[in-house]
């Protein structure tokens, strides 16, 4: 058994008790999955701590007899460079760096270059436009560190479904269910959380017996996300339950708010939570970064507002603003949604609230 810790985006990071069977049968599974073979090469944009980089592109790639590229650290300015030099054909991208390079300046030969398939779950739109400009095909995935056997899309495109995570990699030994609040088994199309079973899950959490006990029940993992499954059993990922805003008697999904707010030509990435609210629970608040050179006076407050309208029911609509330079993020890339909730002090000196389209002095500049 070895200790791997996740990524740390709700909260601190935990550490993932998995065997070595674990670590041998998943990426061999997820290579011939992918149809890797000694002919591939995979570039690795993240540290080897994180299982994505280490099970489902290294280890994943050496089960297959083809060469492995590694980068100290993701670079959007080099990628494509490095990309086209060592001959790449393959990659596993967290959700951020497929929209990063989105956003670099088209060049004219975007599409021409050796990489042909990437593995990144990207909301519909984007997904078609990463393969359009850079000439690739795009691969849904679902898995976390506490099972990294994967949830693949399909390889033909034909057989795929725009926003869903695919089928089970290992289906005779992989089981999915999806439970509701109280237990009982979803019908398909209906929002429950996500359970899995498999070879490949994890023993427990290092040192965390209470964790463990609340993750592991029956032999099945409940893994905190939430989703649903199709009627041909295809999984579709929506949000983690610690991310969903509880606003009065309706559940939002950040990931939704977000992938609106990030569809924004102007708006480079968001992140969304729920902040408490005497009335309602948890109002809706996005944090927004811009892209170069747009400021918050070229894209003011009301204008996302008025965006936002367009593409989300009304009460999903973020009732707070804060402009942000940054997020704060994992190694990995990840938005620490938890630093989001926890911070006392701000970056930002003015939050900006649509229900008195004015704003409005932040809880930390107030205790400031």
């Amino acid at each position: 058994t070895s200790v791997t810790y996740t990524s740390g985006t709700t909260d601190r990071p935990k550490g993932v008790m998995l065997t070595q069977y674990a670590y041998l049968f998943a990426p061999q599974k997820r290579a011939a999955a992918l149809g890797w073979s000694e002919n591939d090469r995979v570039i690795v944009t993240m540290p080897l701590f994180h299982v994505n980089a280490l099970c489902h592109m290294a280890i994943a790639m050496i089960a297959a007899g083809g060469s492995i590229l590694l980068q100290q650290k993701f670079s959007a300015s080099t990628f494509w460079d490095e990309v086209r030099e060592h001959g790449v054909t393959t990659s596993s991208l967290m959700r951020t760096i497929p929209q990063i390079l989105l956003n670099l300046p088209e060049r004219a030969d975007d599409g021409k270059n050796p990489l042909r398939l990437v593995v990144a779950l990207l909301p519909p739109e984007q997904h078609l436009c990463f393969e359009e400009r850079f000439g690739l095909t795009v691969i849904p995935s679902y898995s976390l560190t506490e099972d990294i056997l994967s949830v693949l899309g399909p390889l033909e495109r034909s057989k795929r479904k725009l926003g869903s995570c695919g089928l089970p990699v290992a289906p005779t030994v992989h089981k999915l269910r999806i439970l509701s609040e109280s237990g009982a088994e979803c019908a398909p199309g209906q929002l429950g959380e996500i359970v899995k079973q498999s070879p490949t899950v994890m023993k427990g959490y290092y040192k965390n017996s209470q964790a463990t006990a609340e993750a592991l029940k029956g032999g099945w993992l409940y893994t905190g996300d939430l989703g649903y499954l199709d009627e041909e059993g295809f999984l579709y990922f929506v949000d983690r339950k610690k991310d969903m805003v509880k606003r009065g008697d309706e559940n939002i999904s950040s990931e939704e708010v977000e992938r609106v707010l990030n569809s924004h030509p102007l708006i480079a990435e968001s992140a969304v939570i729920g902040v408490p609210d005497p009335i309602r629970q948890e109002e809706v608040k996005a944090y927004i970064v811009l892209k170069p050179p747009a400021t918050p006076e070229s894209l003011p407050p009301a204008e996302i507002w008025d965006f936002c309208k367009e593409h989300l029911a009304p009460f999903k609509i973020p009732r707070y603003l804060e402009y942000r330079s940054e997020l704060p993020k994992t190694p990995s890339s990840k938005i620490q949604k938890g630093l989001l909730r926890e911070e006392t002090k701000s970056q930002a000196t003015q939050v900006f609230d649509r229900v008195v389209a004015a704003p409005k002095q932040s809880e930390s500049s107030r205790h400031s």
